[in-house]
């Protein structure tokens, strides 16, 4: 608050602090004073960063712990550090701008000895922000010199400040360490008890309010000029006056910080987007359909880089398609356009409903141009014939991966990339969608490592007790744990599952488990049924994955060897969901001895057999190694002989191989039959040659059910890629082991 022409940088009262005494003087100069206020109005959402964040008072370590409204003002509450433990914490209310100082101060130094930042203060970090709104910009607190004062001391300057006092109770508070006299200490202790939560996971700036107020205030501001140069170079937009009965959308900037694959920053980007979710579909927009290339893919296009020795280059292409129609846009809070102007879109901007079709749109016309040609079984997958080279090009929104034998023509497609639009580099590929890419003479291994450290950063707080780490995604008895419904919650319980952030988990670890985590979808597609409306036993099996990825946080798949060897696996556990009795259906792809396809996913129908069940499984994973085939025939690698098909039940296999009429089998839906045509030996399509084998070697059992123990960790790393074993040694060890 601005009081005249002095700032008031505190009005709260600590257990170790007094305030002055009343004064009429005092309350006279205040009540007299004009307080001058931003008029954005400000919410206490706008500071949950601060939660769990630390920061230091005279010497103590403290943890925010929660941000409230007292009184018309934002405040927060915290908790003493002492003895490297948590102490409870203290109902005195501390003003949100002095939390916000000394949060920021902290970081500063800490990045500052670390070397994670340059040590500079951000220029508008320090306002002082109340429930009404932030001070004005440019006017900036004093700080205080750390003495101890009078209220009267200096009365020139009309400031109130706090007297430090002797404290009294330090008994009741447990072992205080003091660390102001040894800095370096401090730094060390920090590192293990904030550095990691904080520095690691530190969260973007969500408004422009935040970005000018955090510790990075001069990379956003750095970033946010590029974006703005960026714009004015592509010609993207038109100040225009604002057309009479027309309500420009609004718009605002996205801030990412961009890691490379090791995890440190490569750099900061500011993202101006359209908000255009007050587009209406049908009047505003009308197709807005952008194909993505599929994450199977990428895999697929990786294994077959290790086996035919292709280079794979990523490059990140960025540039403005044309709009259609007229789009007027309101300016983001640092363009200054006369009163009665708005922006007119000349070029497509992130955030409209029409952007991505139209990027793609024009990506697609521009690739044809180059002589490559879509895969009509993959529409982002293009292929290119040059002098008997095979080229592939793969597109994922602007991110494109080039792959080819011969490395001179990987260069001379990215030269025309390059003149066309402003294109970054990345060369060989290493990072792809928070995927880390790890290439070896004999191997490529695909992991996510720092995304799921970043996760486990994000929610410790709710993954009690710090450290602990699990042998298995889930425990034996989980679907017995599901069935259990709450009944009678008390109030604790129920705050505690109104405050636990399920579907945030749920979504990162569905991430995980459809990229680079095989062994945990199982138990995401258990405990995803419960986001909708978590129950206390889905919300401690979820804590209890959550530890299973602390101890496994590096895992990942790994593709190895010099023969491609395409497999596949199918399974199912009848009747194992306790609550619908439905069955789940399990399958894996594998290639050049690494998984390249999956899923663990429950039946749509109760089934009344086992037999039935692992039909169906059948079906499923018949469907997608049609798919595979048909890309690898559109990539000019098409398979002469059937694929191995392994499944662990006999009588499946008998209905697939034998058409007979069976009362067990006659409610069979017909579409599960067509597996029959594509199984048969004698018939045409000879896509699949079943193999029974024994449930013990059944890969795609860890899909099926919660597997713990030896059993688990045997498949996981076959699963993974890093226990590779070729189909034909699986068919002969079955066939060895049956005559015994």
């Amino acid at each position: 608050m601005l009081v005249g022409d002095t700032i008031i940088t505190s009005v709260h009262v600590l257990f170790d602090e007094s305030i002055p005494e009343r004064s009429a003087d005092y309350f006279r100069e205040l009540d007299e004073a004009t307080v001058k206020v931003d008029p954005e109005e400000r919410r206490v959402s706008d500071f949950d960063w601060l939660v769990n964040q630390h920061h230091m008072e005279d010497g103590l370590l403290y943890k925010t712990t929660r941000v409230v409204v007292r009184k018309g003002l934002i405040v927060g509450f915290r908790s003493l550090i002492s003895g490297g433990r948590e102490m409870i914490e203290d109902k005195t209310p501390i003003h949100i701008a002095d939390l916000q100082t000394m949060t920021e101060e902290l970081s500063r130094r800490l990045h500052s000895k670390s070397g994670l930042h340059d040590g500079g203060s951000s220029g508008d970090s320090s306002k002082v922000v109340t429930a009404a709104g932030p001070t004005q910009p440019g006017t900036e607190p004093e700080q205080s010199s750390g003495k101890s004062m009078s209220p009267r001391a200096e009365p020139e300057t009309g400031k109130r400040v706090r007297i430090p006092r002797v404290l009294t109770n330090v008994a009741s508070l447990g072992e205080i360490h003091s660390v102001g006299a040894d800095v370096v200490q401090y730094l060390g202790m920090a590192d293990a008890v904030w550095l990691t939560d904080v520095v690691a996971s530190y969260r973007e700036p969500e408004t422009f309010l935040e970005s000018q107020q955090c510790a990075e205030s001069k990379e956003w501001r750095k970033a946010r000029a590029l974006e703005r140069k960026a714009l004015d170079e592509r010609d993207v937009m038109d100040v225009v006056p604002t057309p009479t009965g027309v309500k420009p959308i609004k718009s605002r900037y996205v801030y990412k910080r961009k890691h490379n694959k090791d995890g440190s920053i490569k750099k900061y980007k500011a993202r101006l987007v359209a908000l255009g979710y007050g587009q209406v579909a049908g009047v505003d927009v009308f197709n807005t359909f952008a194909p993505v290339v599929k994450g199977i893919t990428v895999r697929l296009l990786l294994a077959l880089s290790l086996i035919l020795s292709v280079h794979v280059h990523v490059s990140n292409a960025f540039c403005y398609a044309d709009i259609a129609g007229d789009v007027y846009m309101e300016p983001p809070p640092d363009f200054r356009l006369p009163i009665g102007h708005c922006f007119k879109l000349r070029k497509a901007l992130y955030g409209l409903r029409s952007s991505p079709r139209s990027w793609w749109k024009h990506l697609n016309k521009f690739i044809k141009t180059l002589h490559f040609q879509p895969y009509v079984l993959e529409p982002c997958l293009y292929y290119r014939q040059y002098k008997g080279v095979l080229m592939i090009l793969t597109i994922y929104v602007d991110d494109i991966i080039i792959a080819c034998a011969n490395l001179e023509y990987v260069i001379e497609v990215k030269k025309q990339f390059c003149s066309r639009f402003d294109m970054s580099d990345m060369g060989e590929l290493e990072h792809f969608l928070n995927v880390r890419v790890t290439r070896t003479a004999g191997s490529i291994k695909l992991d996510q490592t720092v995304y799921t450290q970043k996760v486990l950063n994000k929610h410790v707080d709710f993954l009690e007790p710090r450290g602990k780490t699990r042998k298995s995604p889930l425990p034996a008895d989980a679907a017995d744990q599901l069935a259990q419904l709450d009944s009678d919650v008390t109030l604790e319980q129920q705050q505690y599952l109104d405050n636990f952030p399920y579907r945030s988990l749920i979504g990162a670890v569905l991430y995980l488990s459809m990229n680079t985590r095989a062994d945990i979808s199982y138990a995401v597609g258990c405990l995803s049924r419960f986001s909708s409306k978590p129950t206390l036993a889905s919300c401690g099996l979820l804590v209890y994955l959550m530890q299973y990825l602390r101890g496994t946080v590096s895992k990942g798949i790994t593709f190895s060897g010099r023969s491609f060897d395409m497999h596949i696996f199918t399974d199912s556990d009848w009747a194992g969901d306790v609550l619908t009795r439905r069955s789940t259906t399990g399958y894996v792809v594998f290639a050049a001895g690494g998984p390249i396809t999956w899923q663990s996913k429950l039946q749509t129908t109760v089934s009344t057999s086992s037999m039935q069940a692992e039909y169906q499984a059948i079906y499923a994973g018949m469907q997608e190694l049609v798919w595979l085939r048909g890309v690898m025939a559109e990539l000019g690698l098409p398979f002469c002989e059937p694929t191995p098909f392994f499944l662990d039940s006999q009588s499946a296999e008998d209905l697939a191989l034998n058409p007979v009429y069976h009362k067990r089998s006659k409610h069979i839906e017909i579409k599960y039959h067509w597996v029959r045509e594509h199984v048969d030996p004698e018939g045409e399509l000879r896509t699949a040659q079943l193999i029974h084998v024994r449930t013990g070697d059944q890969s795609a059992d860890i899909y099926t059910k919660a597997l713990n123990g030896p059993t688990f960790v045997e498949h996981r790393e076959r699963n993974l890629g890093e226990r590779r074993k070729a189909s034909t040694e699986v068919a002969e060890d079955n066939r060895r082991k049956r005559r015994r």
